[in-house]
This record gives C-alpha cells, sequence and structure tokens, in this order.
C-alpha cells in the first residue's frame, strides 16, 4: 500500500513523497531524517527496516578500500604472463579444432559449438580491449 503526499522543502518547491511497504520512496527514503540509507550516510551503525533497499544509493565502501583490499603483485604488469595466456587460448581453439574433427560425431559438434565460441569470444574482447587502449 503507497502513501503518497506534498512537502514544503523551504526553498519555494514541493516535493512528493511516497512511503511504501514494498520498495524504496520516490525520494530515495531521504524523509527520514537521521537515520543511514542502505548503512550508508552515518559513521555510526544504525540498524535498518528489514526488506528496505536503495539501488542507487552508494555502497558502503569506496573504490579506493577496494584498491587497497589488492595485494601489490596483482597491479604488476607483465607481458610476458599476458602473451602466455593469448597462446594457451589459441593452442586451447587448435586443440577444440582437433578433438571436433578426431571425434567426427553428431553429439560432440554441439559441445565444441559452445567451447570454440567461448574462446572465440575470448580472443574478440582481447581484440576490442587493446584496440580501444
Amino acid at each position: 500500500m503507497t502513501m503518497a503526499g506534498n512537502q514544503d522543502n523551504g526553498a519555494g518547491r514541493t516535493a512528493v513523497t511516497s512511503k511504501s511497504r514494498n520498495g524504496p520512496s520516490v525520494n530515495g527514503g531521504k524523509e527520514r531524517e537521521g537515520k543511514a540509507i542502505n548503512g550508508v550516510g552515518h559513521h555510526k551503525k544504525v540498524e535498518s527496516d528489514e526488506g528496505e533497499f536503495d539501488p542507487s544509493a552508494p555502497p558502503p565502501f569506496r573504490i579506493a578500500e577496494i584498491r587497497a583490499a589488492i595485494p601489490s603483485h596483482c597491479w604488476v604488469k607483465d607481458p610476458w604472463r599476458s602473451l602466455s595466456y593469448v597462446v594457451r587460448d589459441v593452442a586451447v581453439v587448435f586443440g577444440l579444432a582437433a578433438a571436433a574433427i578426431y571425434f567426427d560425431s553428431w553429439v560432440v559438434w554441439p559441445f565444441y559449438w559452445a567451447a570454440q565460441g567461448t574462446m572465440f569470444w575470448a580472443l574478440f574482447v582481447l581484440g576490442h580491449d587493446w584496440y580501444s587502449n
């Protein structure tokens, strides 16, 4: 059940608010001043009502925290290691083709198509990312 109402925000404008038990409100649930939305907005822990989720609210972490959690050796670029993955992917493409030709059965071909499609998709992504950088 939804209840809607108009509130004057003090700047001469009227904001429409909506409170719903089945989802977030129109203004992101900000009509409840003093409470954090999705655990975000205050440094102290605030118990939130169960069932409330606002997908437009910022996450409770920052990108810097994510980067800090990744070990430093993961940020080191190694072109030889990267090239070894390309060689491995091309070898898998040729290996799948050889296996499909060897078995040459109607049962094998659908699996070949799915596996080979995945490998060619991976090579496409590699080329696409290389070109866009």
